[in-house]
Order: structure tokens, then C-alpha cells, then sequence
């Protein structure tokens, strides 16, 4: 989660390239088969995965991965990188080890015409290594598109023992191999349905552990999402951004609770602070004035009595609507929330519902409503907004693995200032 905050220090670079980027989200089912000796009969696993997509020359997200290009602009570049580490191991099963993880590191990536190849030198937060050799291409045909690649992997001794022995026995270095496809089918110029397979060997080594009864391992990704591809639409936006300032408090009401003016206050003075980057993308969807931004933001959880303080990363999609003629502007978010260490509030409430963990990666929401100060104070005030936002961390009620299959996360509710750039 790094890469998150890195995002922030590049948000204002270049602003003028960001427009009109291709960008795109997508709620899919993840089945993937499961290739340990487990306790259970549970041959597959299956869980809800947010995906995410941004195409710009000084960020990209790339469904379950994401990077920040350092050097390079033409054939060559080089960029730091992160990617999901999915361990598909039944979360109940009493020789589970670990939930699903991260492995960071550092692309190089090659292109010639529509195909690239990618050198990737990763490891996960312990220092385990491996690194991975990745070709692949782009193919499209109308409303079609397809990317195969193939990739080979070599793993090390700590990295095999660690995720194929489930650190239970030492499984030696070896080599992986994988082959997929990712595809998308655009039903409208926003809305597409993808479909991801793949099909890995997981290496002699790891094969043969007395934790693991199987060579291979497939996976398949359904969903669908919103999408918008520069080939396709080019709305035009005007390249301003916005900056974001939040202040909130916690609330043990739910989230439906808050959005119904039914929440109440938490007793323990659970606060943070919030800022948020505006990345402008695109001012219409589905046909309508809705403008979408990334908003990648950093939140400071403050320290009490009850939780030392935390530093939580967001990378989200926002969404801003205002019906002609009004004083108020509707917005919705969406994406992806790492905190250093959970709070006070996420750990009541998962013990309330049942739960002995949390998890540190949830998914975020952000539904806010504001007005301009203009309104109030004179044309002088265009540029600034004042607004609410209820600040959500959502486990997806317990459907998505690397989110440790809890129910629920924790309410802030928050008042802002947000100043647009150039207005």
C-alpha cells in the first residue's frame, strides 16, 4: 500500500494529461481452486474483488495491480509496482497461515507495437522474493478486446515455504509458469462485462510439499463495471482538480443508519483528518453531467486513550452530480482503504458481530452532498465547496476474501472544505 501514498506526491504532476484518461471499475466474482491439502472438501474459493483501472503517464491501475512510472517514456520505462497477492487458502480452515497479502517491488517494461514484456522483481512484506518474466499483447475487434499474456515465475526458498508450505515445512526455490486471458466486451461506451481466465503451474518444489495436493491451479474473474476508453469517448474536461479537506468523528450507528439521519454520536472522541487529490477525468456518464475524478487521499486516525494513531490510504473513483438549477451537488466514491493499524471502532464493532480479527484492507465508500460558498458569500467563493461526507470502510459483508471476510468496518461522519482549481 506504498504505492498509495506515492499517489498523493504525483497528483498535481502533469495535471493536463490526466484528462480524458482511460479509466474504468468493475465488481467481479474471483473462483479460484484451491491447490493445498486442507481440512475441509472445499475445492473452490470463491470471493468478491473490486477492480480498479486507470491509464495515465504517472499512474496506472490495472485491476488487482498498480504502479508509478519513475524513468522511461518510450519503448522502456520502469515504474514502482503492487499487485494483490491472493492466497487462496479457506479462511476457516485451522491450518490457515495467512490472509491474502501484497507483493511489491519494481516493472520494467518493454513494447514493441501492441505487445510488452514485462520484468518484475517483487517481494512480500517479510522480504520473501520472487520475480516474474510477463509477455503479453492487446488484440481488439469492435466491442471486443482481449489481452493473453504468459508469464514464468522464480521463486525462493523462504517465499515456496512461506505461501506453499504454509510455513509449516521448508518447500525449496523453483519455478512457476502461467498463462491467461483478460477480455472486455463494451455493451455501451460506459458499461463493459469482462472475463478473466488463467491457469497456473506452481512449480516442482511446491508441488511436490506435503501442504499442497495439486500442480495446478485455475482461476476465472465474471463481472461487469463502468468503463470509458479514450478511443471510445471523448467527453473533454476541462483539467482543474479539486483539493479536500475533512474533519470527522466516529459513529457506531450503520451505515445505513447515518445516510437516514439516524446516527449517533460515539462516546470515546474517535477522530481523523482527511485530504483528498481530485484527478479530473471525464464530465458526463451513462449520457448525463456526472463528473468522475480519482480522489486518492491520506486520513489521519488521532490517538486516544483507546487506539495509538493510524495512517489510513485511499485510492477511489468519485462521482459528483448536481441537478440543474440546485444549491446542492451529490457525490459518490468507491475503491480501496489500507490503514496501518485498525481502530478502536472497526475492532468494537467486528467483536460485536462475532469477529477475533480485522482486516488492515477494506473497501472504501464516500457519500457526501455539498453546496458552493458563493452562494452565500458572493461570486468571489466560486471555487469553494462546503459539504458532508460519510467516510466508510466496508468489509462487503463478509464476501470478499482479501478483506478477511468480515461484515462490516466503521462510520466516520465528516464536514469539508473542497477548493477547485481554476474556477
Amino acid at each position: 500500500m506504498a504505492i498509495l501514498l506515492l499517489v498523493l506526491l504525483f497528483c498535481a504532476r502533469g495535471a493536463e494529461e490526466h484528462a480524458n484518461a482511460s479509466w474504468g471499475m468493475a465488481s467481479v466474482l474471483r473462483s479460484a481452486t484451491i491447490p493445498y491439502a486442507t481440512t475441509q472438501n472445499d475445492s473452490l474459493l470463491n470471493s468478491y474483488v473490486l477492480l480498479l483501472y486507470l491509464d495515465t503517464p504517472y499512474l496506472f491501475l490495472n485491476g488487482t495491480e498498480a504502479g508509478i512510472p519513475f524513468c522511461g517514456r518510450g519503448r522502456w520505462s520502469v515504474a514502482a509496482y503492487g499487485a494483490i497477492h491472493f492466497v487462496d487458502m479457506p479462511r476457516h480452515d485451522p491450518n490457515t497461515f495467512s490472509d491474502d497479502t501484497a507483493d511489491l517491488g519494481v516493472m520494467a517494461r518493454y513494447r514493441t507495437g501492441k505487445w510488452h514484456a514485462d520484468l518484475l522483481l517483487l517481494s512480500d512484506p517479510a522480504w520473501r522474493s520472487h520475480a516474474k518474466l510477463r509477455v503479453g499483447t492487446v488484440l481488439e475487434r469492435g466491442a471486443w478486446s482481449w489481452r493473453p499474456y504468459a508469464a514464468a515465475e522464480i521463486k525462493s526458498a523462504e517465499y515456496n515455504s512461506a505461501y506453499y508450505g504454509q510455513k509449516l515445512v521448508r518447500v525449496g526455490a523453483d519455478a512457476a509458469a502461467e498463462a491467461g486471458i483478460n477480455t472486455r466486451w463494451y455493451l455501451t461506451d460506459d458499461i463493459a462485462l469482462i472475463a478473466d481466465a488463467k491457469l497456473r503451474y506452481l512449480g516442482g518444489e511446491a508441488a511436490e510439499a506435503p501442504t499442497t495436493d495439486s500442480a495446478w491451479q485455475s482461476e476465472l474473474t465474471l463481472g461487469a463495471g463502468i468503463f470509458q476508453n479514450t478511443q471510445r469517448t471523448r467527453h473533454g474536461f476541462d483539467p482543474k482538480g479539486y483539493l479536500r479537506v475533512a474533519f470527522g468523528e466516529a459513529t457506531p450507528s450503520s451505515f445505513s443508519e447515518n445516510l437516514l439521519g439516524e446516527g449517533v454520536r460515539d462516546k470515546h472522541g474517535l477522530y481523523l483528518l482527511s485530504l483528498f487529490y481530485g484527478l479530473p477525468l471525464s464530465k458526463r456518464l451513462f449520457g448525463a453531467p456526472i463528473r468522475t475524478y480519482f480522489a486518492p487521499g491520506f486520513v489521519h486516525h488521532f490517538a486516544n486513550d483507546l487506539q495509538p494513531p493510524a495512517q489510513e490510504y485511499v485510492g477511489a473513483f468519485k462521482f459528483y452530480y448536481r441537478p440543474p438549477h440546485w444549491w446542492l451537488r451529490f457525490g459518490f466514491g468507491t475503491g480501496l482503504s489500507y490503514i496501518t493499524r485498525t481502530t478502536y471502532i472497526e475492532r468494537s464493532i467486528n467483536a460485536k458481530d462475532g469477529y477475533d480479527h480485522t482486516s488492515h484492507l477494506l473497501q472504501y465508500l464516500d457519500f457526501s452532498f455539498d453546496f458552493e460558498l458563493c452562494r452565500l458569500f458572493g461570486s468571489g467563493w466560486k471555487a469553494l465547496w462546503f459539504g458532508y461526507a460519510l467516510h466508510h470502510r466496508s468489509g462487503v459483508f463478509e464476501s470478499a476474501h482479501q478483506y478477511g471476510q468480515i461484515k462490516g468496518g466503521s462510520n466516520y461522519n465528516t464536514f469539508y472544505l473542497q477548493l477547485h482549481f481554476g474556477e
